[in-house]
């Protein structure tokens, strides 16, 4: 009974995994199947020798994305069949199939990778592991299974496709007898609330001083943005199934006249494309607008606005991945502080 409370107060408060984890995280709805090998071993003498199998299963998963950590949890429906081998001329065959709720809580090895433990709770039938209650069999049956997993994503589209390796390496609370079930599943998923993409195709990277500047009346970049810049091109140029095509926007703030400083935010965005293009993004895939100081974000005629006002825009057209994305950039800026 302790073991089920713990179950329930794990799936409906995932903010346990750590104070930092922010409330408001994308969330995504998977659907997809799982199959593999099953096998149910046992010491008990009464029972006929170990049993080979096959898992099946039918789920329908939310996730959370956190920055360090994902949360998977939901309903599936599993079938499994257990057939021994033919002993003093008896044959055992077990088949259940039933209801289940699985939680799954994983920490990010990368953008991609994902592990972590699995628990899978029986709602119907309970996985029922031998066909007798010999003497000291303690207990033929258990609705909890423990196990671990390991996931690969790959953004698709608005979409993203999930594959997943399985183990479960035995039932809990099930004495001498364990189940050990490799499992390989696939899951396509939607977006359902994402504060990142707020239902746009196109993601926008506003880079302000701190990340990217110029000698003054110039579009040379200082040293730490040409790195910025240098790292940023790299990620992009090795993931670009996360997008599909980069706009550069330069703008400047009021001062000067307006003839120059329309050229001006046309050479400084120029100069962010081909940053870019040397750190190995495709220059069919870049395109350059200066505006000079027709966009501001302040209308304010004084330094705090000028400030603001003074920076280059990066427009992912037809992003995928926009968290992703988002992650790769606060990784950068950290590794450079800025």
């Amino acid at each position: 009974m302790r073991s089920k409370w713990i179950l329930i107060a794990l799936l409906l408060c995932p903010s346990l995994f750590g104070k930092d984890i922010p409330r408001q995280r994308p969330f995504w709805v998977y659907g997809g199947f799982g199959i593999g090998p099953s096998r149910l071993s046992t010491d008990y003498v009464g029972e006929l020798n170990d049993k080979t199998g096959y898992h099946f299963n039918l789920a329908l998963t939310g996730s959370w994305y956190f920055e360090d950590w994902n949360i998977h949890t939901g309903p599936q429906w599993y079938r499994y069949r257990f057939e021994s081998g033919i002993v003093q001329g008896q044959k055992v065959t077990l088949k259940v199939g039933s209801l289940a709720w699985n939680f799954n809580p994983q920490f990010r090895l990368n953008h991609r990778f994902s592990i972590g433990p699995e628990l899978l709770w029986s709602l119907g039938e309970p996985y029922r592991v031998s066909p007798i209650k010999g003497p000291g069999a303690k207990d033929p049956t258990t609705r909890l299974v423990a196990g671990a997993n390991l996931f690969y994503e790959i953004p698709w589209k608005q979409s993203r496709m999930r594959l997943g390796a399985h183990y479960y390496f035995r039932p809990l609370g099930v004495g001498e007898r364990e189940v050990h079930t490799a499992l390989f599943s696939f899951h396509i998923g939607f977006p359902v609330r994402l504060e990142n993409y707020k239902g746009r195709t196109m993601m926008q990277l506003t880079l302000n001083e701190q990340m990217i500047n110029f000698e003054t009346n110039s579009d040379r970049l200082d040293g730490p943005s040409a790195q910025f810049l240098r790292e940023l091109g790299r990620y992009l140029a090795t993931h670009k199934d996360e997008w599909q095509n980069l706009e550069i926007h330069g703008h400047t703030d009021v001062r000067g006249k307006a003839a120059y400083n329309l050229s001006l935010s046309q050479k400084r965005s120029s100069s962010v494309v081909r940053a870019l293009s040397e750190a190995g993004v495709p220059k069919s895939k870049l395109k350059a607008e200066g505006h000079g100081e027709s966009r501001p974000l302040k209308m304010e005629n004084e330094p705090s606005a000028h400030k603001i006002n003074r920076r280059v825009e990066i427009h992912f057209k037809g992003e995928t991945d926009g968290h992703t994305i988002s992650l790769a950039i606060k990784r950068i800026r950290t590794k450079l502080n800025l």
